[in-house]
């Protein structure tokens, strides 16, 4: 019954000319209309560093990681530049926020970096790519300060084991050769820490050989909308497993098959199909439409593959949950995952920035912005944390729909048909 089952919505799914246009057609057709509009836009090869202002007072002078790290991608030479790439970052150091909020005004900067408490302040006139692309650098090194200060804390703690050892010895150290003995020891080794942690912290041009090209992400969002497009498939199917919603869902209801086995094979017939059509369109893209994924494909495609599998979840528990007809739901499915797909950034970066900032909570809970966001930070972060995190809360988002739609389908009883 299993196999009988997954054959027979494969087929029926292959001859739905409407959900192969929303799902496949649409999504090619939205490529082309963003590969012609984008074409002539400046791409990342002549990427120009960020302009920001640094409000240099005591704060951040004697915040020695973060004035160290923000100094690694400062504008320089680029005979020191390895791999000849352009800097990500161009400093104009102020003495207060007045001065730097006259450049901000007259846009001569993208924005304003201020230290408070040890923690970085931005400030935007509005809000943009470049703004956008400033956020996460400046998070991507907030969020190292720990383990910088974790090793710092173990070099103080040798170096005064060390001390104990040279006294206990029997040895007497000048007192303010130790102290000086000390403070190049530590202020040697945190330099070294630092550029080790600013270099390693964040690679903006390490994810593809034409580094970050502006229009990739607005393809990002296209990959979050084709992925939760599986919803329609999976609604659609379940939908015609219901004795209240068709024909066969009555003839089901009163066969001997039995439901888990009905269900497993339609939602694995859903996914199959869906996944098909996600790899033509990435083959699409990548050959006809010349886009550049950077060399993080595997990845990209790992992200695909769990956002296909929430899309077909959420479209599962549209279809258990929502005592609807098939009309309303499909209306619902559309709403959802276009404004998941608005709030993600598909018209544009900032908006996506403005969520983040004024409603962070909403873009956590949004699973177009799970998949938006991972493929984001693989060309802003050198490490996978970020990345890993969006993937788990994918993982996450669709074991909750499935759970939902087990409890309903079991509970789930006609008193006649």
């Amino acid at each position: 019954m299993f196999l009988h089952n997954f054959k027979y919505n494969i087929k029926i799914l292959s001859r739905n000319k409407s959900l192969l246009f929303w799902n496949f057609i649409f999504i090619l057709i939205m490529g082309i209309l963003f590969r012609m509009t984008f074409s002539n836009m400046q791409q990342s090869s002549s990427f120009q560093a960020i302009k920001v202002a640094i409000i240099n007072d005591d704060n951040f002078k004697n915040d020695l990681y973060f004035s160290n790290a923000i100094s690694s991608l400062e504008k320089s030479d680029n005979r020191n530049n390895k791999n000849n790439q352009s800097p990500i970052l161009e400093t104009t150091y102020v003495d207060d926020y007045e001065s730097a909020n006259s450049l901000l005004e007259k846009k001569s900067i993208s924005g304003i970096l201020q230290i408070e408490q040890q923690k970085p302040v931005l400030t935007f006139k509005s809000p943009g790519v470049r703004e956008t692309i400033l956020k996460k650098i400046v998070e991507s090194i907030n969020d190292k300060r720990p383990i910088y200060e974790q090793q710092l804390a173990n070099l103080e703690a040798n170096i005064e084991s060390a001390i104990r050892t040279k006294i206990k010895s029997g040895q007497r150290p000048n007192v303010a050769e130790l102290q000086s003995e000390i403070g190049q020891s530590i202020s040697q080794s945190l330099s070294y820490k630092l550029k080790d942690l600013s270099e390693n912290t964040i690679d903006f041009h390490s994810t593809s050989d034409k580094t970050l090209d502006y229009t990739t992400i607005e393809y990002y969002s296209l990959i979050a909308m084709a992925c939760l497009s599986g919803a329609f498939i999976s609604m659609f199917t379940i939908s015609s497993m219901l004795a209240n919603m068709s024909e066969r869902g009555k003839r089901l209801s009163v066969s001997s098959a039995k439901k888990p086995i009905l269900i497993l094979s339609s939602f694995l017939s859903c996914y199959l199909t869906h996944l098909v059509l996600l790899f033509i369109i990435f083959l699409f893209n990548i050959y006809i439409l010349k886009i550049d994924y950077g060399n993080n494909l595997p990845r990209i495609l790992l992200i695909s593959i769990l956002g296909s599998l929430a899309g077909i979840s959420l479209g599962t528990s549209i279809g258990t949950l929502i005592k609807a007809t098939s009309e309303v739901k499909t209306n619902i499915i559309t709403f959802f995952f276009l404004f998941s797909c608005f709030l993600a950034g598909m018209m544009g970066p900032a908006i996506k920035y403005l969520v983040d900032t004024n409603l962070p909570f909403l873009n956590k809970i949004n699973p177009a912005n799970m998949i938006v966001d991972g493929l984001y930070s693989l060309n802003i972060y050198d490490d996978f944390s970020r990345y890993n995190s969006n993937i788990i809360s994918l993982v996450c988002f669709s074991i909750l729909c499935i759970s939902l739609s087990i409890v309903v389908l079991k509970k789930q009883k006609f008193k006649s048909l």
